[in-house]
């Protein structure tokens, strides 16, 4: 139901892009879900993109600084 989904998220920000944007606005108290593409473990899983271009390791270690960051302000992170 589109006004039930339109109440819940009444006073919410939703932010798409880079995940680091969040690092702007997030402060204490606040939720952050974070969804990004996961390393592959095997030669078949080998989803690294949602975009054009892909979610490499550097990301995964600029992911995980951006996590301790959110941590450290006092979020609340969903990974």
């Amino acid at each position: 139901n589109l006004r039930a989904a339109s109440r819940a998220l009444r006073g919410v920000t939703l932010l798409v892009g880079d995940f680091a944007r969040c690092l702007e606005v997030a402060g204490t108290g606040d939720f952050v879900y974070l969804d990004p593409p996961y390393h592959p473990l095997s030669d078949t899983a080998n989803f690294t993109s949602y975009t054009s271009t892909d979610f490499g390791l550097q990301d995964q270690q600029r992911l995980a600084c951006t996590f301790r960051e959110l941590d450290r302000r006092g979020c609340q992170i969903m990974l």
